[in-house]
């Protein structure tokens, strides 16, 4: 935090950010920021108890690091655009940023052009000009003293290029996007973070980022089959080498067993209010995630969107379980029912959604239950 501070903070915010350091009980530093529904950018202060925007503090923290955006219900024109402050825009001039760059010829060739065409010879926008700026001068002087007035046409901004970008859409019938239905300008957002994503992973130097950047994106799923989410999942997972990225999902295919130690199940009821659960145990998401010997499968990300859960030993039991529950009525079990790769895989499950909040069961053969074969005891010593 003092190095951000250092980088980051003009001197006349460096106390306002100082004062509202505070330490957790292991004394690590920590600042404390909230943001409005309108945007602006408060710390929490400890003299008050309560959150405070000291003196704009908020435009030194915006220079720290950079949050986007895609909600599920964002409007669909805002997303069409490639403003500044638009994700769309951003992420245009995140790909293209070395355009600019003194190394392009091409736009070296655009800024000699710029040059001639606005100052140089007789038929430049300067030439044009130059008897509106002495008869202006000549007035000023008159009525307020002598000054000397000149019109300049700098180089226009970089991102001003992507202001007015238009991406037309043939898929059927050539239309520009901003005409096309929601789910299409969403899509084309998330097809622009795979872009993203790809120049991302073959990018020689991944040092080079000028500052943090976070991306929470609200349900990726709308508007995409299963294939198109995994696609999505693999770029935004290569997009987590620059960018810390946020996901509210209720779809199975943005998990994977590598990111079982990534999960957060929330919880939000009358009586307890809003809950955070997640499995913090690094051995037993060490052992969930091991290639050899494989214990979480691609059926059991369906898991982490159930209250409760059913585990059977294996594949068979499976099988013979699903057909009794169908054949005597009881369908609603086939709903929380899967299956183990073996009977000692249940343990680390066990724990696994013990730390989610999930309630679960295990229905074993009798030699498993048995005291000789010690599924349980070595597990549980306190288990005979």
């Amino acid at each position: 935090i003092d190095k951000v501070i250092s980088v980051y903070s003009t001197k006349k915010h460096k106390e306002a950010f100082k004062k509202c350091v505070t330490s957790d009980k292991n004394g690590i530093k920590q600042l404390t920021i909230s943001r409005k529904e309108n945007g602006k950018i408060e710390i929490w202060d400890p003299d008050t108890s309560k959150f405070e925007n000291h003196s704009g503090i908020d435009g030194p923290i915006s220079k720290m690091f950079e949050i986007d955006f895609i909600r599920s219900d964002t409007n669909p024109e805002d997303i069409a655009k490639f403003g500044a402050t638009n994700v769309c825009g951003k992420l245009l001039k995140s790909i293209t940023k070395d355009f600019t760059s003194s190394a392009n010829p091409q736009w070296q060739k655009f800024k000699d052009q710029h040059k001639k065409t606005f100052y140089e010879g007789k038929d430049s926008l300067k030439s044009k000009v130059l008897d509106i700026e002495k008869r202006t001068a000549e007035i000023f002087s008159e009525q307020f003293g002598e000054a000397k007035i000149e019109f300049q046409f700098p180089l226009p901004k970089d991102d001003s290029f992507y202001k007015n970008t238009i991406i037309s859409i043939d898929d059927g019938i050539m239309t520009q996007m901003e005409e096309k239905g929601s789910g299409m300008k969403r899509s084309v957002a998330l097809a622009l973070l795979q872009v993203y994503s790809e120049i991302i992973s073959n990018s020689a130097n991944l040092d080079n980022i000028e500052k943090p950047s976070f991306l929470f994106i609200d349900e990726p799923e709308i508007c995409l089959h299963p294939q198109g989410q995994k696609k999505l999942l693999n770029a935004l997972l290569n997009l987590t080498k620059t960018k810390q990225i946020f996901i509210v999902t209720h779809s199975p295919y943005f998990l994977k067993p590598e990111l079982i130690g990534k999960v957060f199940r929330f919880e939000n009821n009358d009586s307890t209010g809003a809950r955070v659960f997640t499995c913090k145990d690094e051995i037993v998401i060490n052992k969930l995630q091991q290639k050899e010997n494989k214990v979480f499968f691609f059926h059991h990300r369906d898991l982490f969107f159930s209250d409760k859960v059913l585990f059977v030993e294996g594949a068979n039991d499976y099988k013979s379980f699903s057909s009794f529950c169908e054949n005597t009525g009881l369908d609603n079990f086939i709903q929380t029912l899967y299956f183990l790769a073996g009977k000692d895989d249940w343990y680390p499950f066990k724990q696994l959604y013990d730390g989610l909040n999930i309630t679960v069961f295990f229905l074993f053969d009798l030699d498993v239950i048995s005291v000789e074969s010690k599924t349980f005891s070595k597990y549980c010593p306190e288990i005979e």
